[in-house]
């Protein structure tokens, strides 16, 4: 049930995504590659797809913003959730940039031994990056999915991407 809401979410966030001018975000990485507890030791390969809506409010010099992501791996494992975006443009000629995120959602995991429960996770990222045009950028950022105490009791999961990202 709750997977079908988030499904829902998901799916209104990205029509509301093209009438809002906002970001799209196309991420390829390495999943589970701290973790010494999944069964292929060597890591997976990852893929990552976020929407960005336009900012709503600005504090300290980062802009927020609504936020839609899917993260999978070829292990089976995924992870959607909707939460909030910061970005700062950093240097004088404000081409280089740090982002970070904080999202809620849904955790589906194959590739661990432990038994974990199929259920509500946090996702946080941090991120540098820079202008490769005045629409487009691109940066590194590390996930990591914690959960839903915000801790690490049950094993979490991290991903090291490399991340475009275009305006419409």
């Amino acid at each position: 049930m709750f997977a079908g809401f988030l499904f829902s979410s998901l799916l209104f966030l990205s029509t509301i995504q093209a009438v809002t001018a906002g970001e799209i975000v196309i991420g390829m990485g390495a999943d589970d590659i701290l973790d010494s507890n999944r069964d292929h030791a060597n890591g997976a390969f990852a893929g990552l797809v976020e929407l960005h809506l336009e900012p709503f409010a600005r504090v300290a010099g980062f802009d927020l913003a609504p936020m839609a992501t899917l993260q999978f791996d070829n292990h089976g494992d995924y992870y959607a959730g909707i939460g909030f975006y910061v970005f700062r443009r950093l240097g004088r000629a404000r081409r280089w940039m740090i982002e970070a995120s904080l999202a809620g959602g849904i955790l589906r995991e194959r590739s661990t031994r432990f038994d974990i429960d199929d259920d509500f996770r946090f996702r946080s990222s941090i991120g540098f990056g820079f202008d490769i045009s005045p629409r487009a950028r691109m940066s590194l950022t590390l996930d990591h999915i914690l959960d839903e105490s915000l801790r690490n009791q049950d094993p979490g999961s991290e991903t090291i991407f490399i991340r475009y990202t275009r305006k419409y």
